[in-house]
């Protein structure tokens, strides 16, 4: 007769806490779970997290009775043991967890919790047949609502694991992230004014000038500014100033600008 194994697992969450925290694993996960892959975890009274396991073993934790993992969501490893030694050593070296490096090495899609927010990835389509019917239920909740947390999402299907269904969709670029969606990392913009080519020749610049010495002083006023912060000099197709900084030179410079 062969006993069952009852195995617990380190897991690390991406969250500002000084360790791991154990959970038990299901008997019929056991054949499932492995280091490096996501698991789902209920933390605190109502929150659920995807955490990483670091460690797999038989020790029981003391003074407490370790709550189930919920479920697996990876098939195979998505971080090594060589990851997890350097996230380690980062939060070492910078003096804060390794919870925290784990928030910041990975992915939004990756780091999913029972208030992420999930969207309708716009313009993608499943293709016929290729959904499950809990999937095609979420798909039709989300076009009445988005965006939506995962335990609205929960609710909104009837279904209580509902982390293998977002990763599932997720997987078929059918929904996003909200993180995604709004793409903090954007590149900072400026404008910048220059000539128009037509008024690189001389004559026609110097009409300008009599123009708006006589029908508009505050234009006037921001092209003399706008020549003495141009580079260039010589040439007027180099010739380039921020916007910003052009119109705060001069009172109503939006205004003249525009």
């Amino acid at each position: 007769m062969v006993q069952r194994q009852t195995l617990y697992a380190d897991i690390l969450l991406p969250l500002p806490l000084g360790s791991c925290f154990t959970y038990r694993v299901p008997y019929e996960l056991n054949g499932s779970i492995a280091t490096g892959k996501r698991v789902v975890v209920p933390f605190g009274r109502n929150k659920v997290y995807s955490g990483l396991v670091r460690r797999i073993h038989q020790i029981p934790p003391e003074g407490f009775n370790a709550r189930y993992i919920h479920s697996v969501l990876d098939n195979t490893p998505v971080v090594t043991p060589d990851q997890f030694i350097f996230w380690e050593w980062i939060a070492s070296y910078y003096m804060c967890s390794p919870g925290e490096v784990m928030n910041a090495a990975l992915p939004p899609a990756m780091k999913l919790a029972g208030e992420t927010r999930i969207s309708l990835n716009p313009g993608v389509k499943a293709p016929e047949g290729s959904l499950s019917d809990k999937e095609s239920e979420l798909l039709e909740a989300l076009k009445n609502k988005q965006p939506m947390t995962l335990s609205e999402a929960s609710k909104s299907i009837s279904v209580s694991r509902i982390f293998p269904v977002i990763k599932s969709m997720i997987d078929k670029g059918l929904i996003l992230l909200k993180e995604e969606l709004d793409d903090p990392w954007r590149p900072r913009t400026v404008r910048y004014v220059s000539l128009r080519e037509k008024y690189f020749m001389e004559e026609e610049l110097k009409e300008v000038f009599e123009y708006c010495e006589k029908k508009a002083p505050r234009q006037l006023e921001l092209l003399m500014a706008f020549f003495r912060q141009s580079d260039g000099e010589g040439q007027m197709k180099n010739r380039e100033v921020d916007a910003e900084r052009l119109t705060g030179s001069v009172k109503g410079g939006s205004a003249a600008l525009r």
